[in-house]
């Protein structure tokens, strides 16, 4: 990451550096980590992960819980596995470079908790001028997959956890 920031969440417990430009964590990677139900000993996964910020808020709220991230962008996994190894919640936080619609093998299995914050654009949304901001953003109509991957990856009784824009509750539902 070439402009990079250090940012600090959950009072400080949550050091991410991230891209300065482009693709930023927030609120909402913390208000995803704190839906997730899980316990420790739970594996988790987190399509679409980022720099790390959901999935290690998760860690940090959730001692022993095993936390998977899948990121597509190759720099992006690095980054995140670079903030799990200086942030050391107990080094059971693994980022993989991989595409959601196309799961390495080693992640395609069940998880007691799935989570994401999938793009939530539609193909007709707002273009962002910054490419890797604009693949995060917009889904290119595949939002229904998205969730079919998440609930295929989740155990029986296991729990499916996503930010979803209201406008497209009705599309994920169908």
């Amino acid at each position: 990451v070439t402009a990079a920031t250090e940012d600090r969440f959950l009072n400080g417990r949550v050091i991410v550096r991230q891209s300065a430009h482009g693709v930023r964590a927030g609120l909402d990677a913390v208000m995803l980590a704190a839906a997730v139900p899980a316990a420790p000993g739970d594996e988790t996964i987190e399509l679409g992960s980022g720099s790390g910020t959901a999935s290690l808020c998760l860690a940090a709220r959730v001692a022993d819980c095993l936390v998977t991230g899948i990121e597509i962008d190759s720099t992006m996994a690095a980054l995140a596995n670079t903030n799990a190894a200086k942030n050391a919640f107990g080094a059971r936080e693994n980022f993989v470079d991989g595409d959601v619609f196309d799961l390495p093998k080693d992640v395609r299995r069940d998880f007691a908790h799935v989570f994401c914050n999938p793009p939530f654009h539609d193909a007709q949304g707002e273009a962002s001028p910054e490419p890797s901001r604009d693949r995060a953003l917009r889904d290119a109509g595949r939002i229904a997959e998205w969730i079919e991957i998440g609930l295929k990856r989740t155990i029986s009784g296991g729990t499916f956890t996503l930010i979803l824009r209201a406008d497209r509750v009705g599309e994920a539902l169908g």
